[in-house]
């Protein structure tokens, strides 16, 4: 077919046209992955940046400037993963009606046309399925502060782990102690509030994190503090916060109780042929305080993509800077047109200090 060379199918098209596509309605990338980084090298430098924002002392106008310690420390130099994915739009799959087009004889005359439709329903469903991949990704890493990135056949390529604190001090733990007996949320003798109120004094006490927090609760969780006798009569749902809400979540949020606004996060997947089983992105039981919007403690960095033009083999290879990547190359035998999207995204926790993970009710 060999039309990368019109204007509509250039790369510079198609990327544009597959970072304007939206990836989905994820919660955690939505609401708490804001935002991202991208980098004009494969390899991201990654370190915890802890211990560098201070109080400073004040000088007189003679003195001279006091000098402060540069930022270092376990930086660690990680390539992303990659997502890359292709679809083949050979004549064929162009000029066949799809789901929600015209499918009515002699309509598809114009190849052009039809294989441009194509092309950009194939870019959303693609995008939907990177949303899905990385909105995983931030579930696990979120309440496991560690998310194991695997091979199509589930072989597990690395790990990221940004050093969650299960044991010592146990009010510096990111990871709690589970809630059993009636401590547990779905007890009517427990106290929600103070478990709430304990974990706030724990991230303000051991952190320099100052701003709003948060509570993501599981889907069991939601329904226990809904069913509370004790806190019925004190959760507000009206969320009026300066009369907005917050786009991003408006679905997942369900009250307020106290100082913290509450969210429930009930999310499956469904994993690639060799394991279709719909799966949980988060544990139903357990809840989360988090900083409110990620308030920079979580980020997304996209390594640069390591691509040849036009995907032939002898072209000289470059490095592109940018999230997400699109293009289209031809194939001679059999002859069609190879669509490529990709991306490589890195979820990373910048501070895990102001982040509590907690089952409170007991598995059944």
């Amino acid at each position: 077919m060999g039309i990368t060379s019109v204007d509509g199918f250039t790369p510079q098209s198609l990327i544009k046209n597959v970072r304007l596509i939206g990836g989905g309605p994820n919660f955690l990338l939505n609401f708490l992955f804001t935002g991202g980084q991208t980098h004009p090298t494969e390899a991201i430098n990654l370190a915890e940046a802890v211990g560098y924002v201070r109080v400073l002392p004040v000088v007189g106008r003679d003195e001279p400037a006091v000098p402060l310690e540069m930022m270092k420390g376990s930086a660690k130099a990680v390539v992303p993963p990659r997502l890359r994915v292709s679809k083949t739009l050979n004549e064929a799959v162009a000029m066949t009606p799809f789901i929600g087009g015209d499918s009515w004889e002699g309509m598809n005359t114009d190849l052009n046309r039809s294989l441009a439709e194509r092309i950009t329903r194939e870019q959303v469903k693609t995008k939907l399925s990177f949303g899905l991949t990385l909105e995983t990704w931030c579930a696990d890493l979120l309440a496991d502060g560690a998310v194991s990135l695997a091979d199509v056949d589930g072989t597990a390529r690395y790990t990221l782990d940004y050093g969650y604190v299960t044991t010592g001090t146990a009010a510096a733990r990111n990871v709690q102690t589970a809630k059993t007996g009636t401590n547990a949320w779905n007890s009517d003798q427990s106290d929600p509030i103070s478990h709430m109120d304990e974990w706030e004094t724990q991230i303000r006490d051991y952190s320099d994190y100052g701003g709003p927090l948060v509570v993501v609760c599981g889907s069991n969780v939601a329904a226990a503090l809904r069913n509370h006798p004790k806190i019925q009569a004190l959760l507000d749902n009206r969320r009026m916060q300066f009369g907005q809400i917050n786009p991003a979540a408006a679905n997942n949020y369900f009250a307020t109780l106290g100082n913290f606004d509450l969210y429930k996060y009930s999310k499956s997947r469904r994993g690639a042929k060799n394991a279709p089983t719909l799966t949980q992105l988060w544990d139903p039981n357990t809840v989360g305080m988090v900083p409110e919007g990620g308030n920079g403690i979580f980020e997304i960095h996209y390594g640069a993509i390591y691509e040849a033009p036009g995907g032939r083999r002898d072209e000289i290879k470059q490095l592109i800077q940018t999230d997400w990547y699109s293009k289209m190359y031809s194939s001679d035998d059999p002859p069609a047109d190879i669509l490529i999207n990709e991306s490589r995204p890195l979820p990373a926790i910048t501070d895990a200090r102001p982040i509590r993970i907690c089952q409170v009710i007991p598995e059944a």
